[in-house]
């Protein structure tokens, strides 16, 4: 499994999620003061060339280029469980050792394309929890750090933004590797050789009940008798049960047979479907117009691509009910 890394996500994941973690010298749960940080759903920064060249990192070795963010700059807003009185912020790379007192994060020259971040927020007492986001580094600027791959990375969330794990990311092309969504939706893959193209293709297709209710049977009904339609290309791409391009009575028939467990499976659907998110339907009360990419191509790899995101479609759901987890 693995975490997708993603830098501007169009303020789609401004509610995002995340895994928070929290640290106490002699707690174990977190104390009720401490602020729960959301962390920006990503960010890209410029590395800057170090004139004369430096060494930034204290490894040993010059540095031609570096970049610094500051801790706080990583936070969008902070749930706030009482008033937690004077506040400060860390961040570090994750895995790495965890210090309150660095309050500004070093991007040293020779650092891979896409780093995950840990950003924490601390009490006077030294209690603090923490959220992740990933920073994407590019290199305009120097051009002796030795960068000679690049990566891209997506997520996958549902049309109200619920990141969704267990999808798998099959990446083809120069290089073929398959990726597991983690609960952030994220996936991530890096030192692809720039230049060549590339595809990525999300599947999931298990618990095929997941969020499907007689509820759902009524509002496809209701679809079908013009009645109250549905109000997204998505939930109609949802009830769309046997891909048949529109929405019928065969669709009702086919979820009733599922939920009577008469089928154990869609006759002719994944459990799972997936928009390219950048995609515009050209008329959204009919989705199937033209051809829904459900792929994403790429036939040129620069450096660092990370808006490859996907809405995640649970069929039958309409009433938007399916457990993303």
């Amino acid at each position: 499994m693995t975490f997708l890394i993603k830098p501007f996500f169009l303020g789609l994941l401004l509610g995002l999620s995340l895994v928070l973690h929290y640290f106490s010298g002699s707690e174990t749960t977190l104390p009720d003061a401490v602020p729960e940080p959301v962390c920006i759903p990503g960010l890209a920064v410029e590395l800057m060339p170090v004139i004369p060249q430096a060494d930034i990192d204290g490894d040993g070795d010059l540095d031609a280029g570096s970049a610094w963010i500051a801790a706080v700059d990583l936070i969008d807003s902070l749930i706030l469980n009482g008033d937690p009185g004077p506040l400060t912020y860390s961040a570090n790379i994750l895995g790495e050792v965890v210090d309150p007192q660095a309050d500004t994060l070093l991007i040293p020259c020779d650092s891979d394309a896409t780093l995950l971040a840990e950003v924490w927020v601390w009490d006077a007492e030294g209690n603090g929890a923490s959220c992740e986001t990933y920073i994407l580094v590019q290199n305009n600027m120097v051009y002796d750090c030795g960068h000679a791959s690049t990566s891209i990375a997506g997520v996958i969330a549902t049309e109200e933004l619920n990141t969704v794990s267990g999808v798998e990311i099959l990446i083809g092309g120069n290089t073929v590797a398959i990726q597991t969504t983690g609960p952030d939706g994220h996936y991530i893959l890096s030192g692809l050789e720039p230049g060549f193209g590339y595809t990525i293709t999300p599947s999931r297709n298990d618990d095929p009940l997941n969020g499907l209710s007689n509820f759902d049977l009524v509002l496809i009904s209701k679809h079908v008798l013009g009645i109250q339609l549905l109000d997204s290309p998505y939930k109609m791409i949802a009830a769309d049960i046997d891909q048949s391009q529109n929405i019928s009575v065969a669709d009702v028939i086919e979820l009733r047979r599922l939920l009577l467990n008469i089928n154990a499976h869609f006759t002719n659907n994944t459990s799972w479907r997936f928009v390219d998110t950048a995609y515009q339907f050209p008329d959204t009360a009919n989705p199937w117009t033209e051809p829904i990419p459900e792929i994403i191509s790429i036939n040129s790899l620069e450096p660092a691509i990370a808006n490859l995101d996907f809405v995640a479609i649970k069929i039958g759901d309409v009433s938007l009910d399916a457990k993303a987890h």
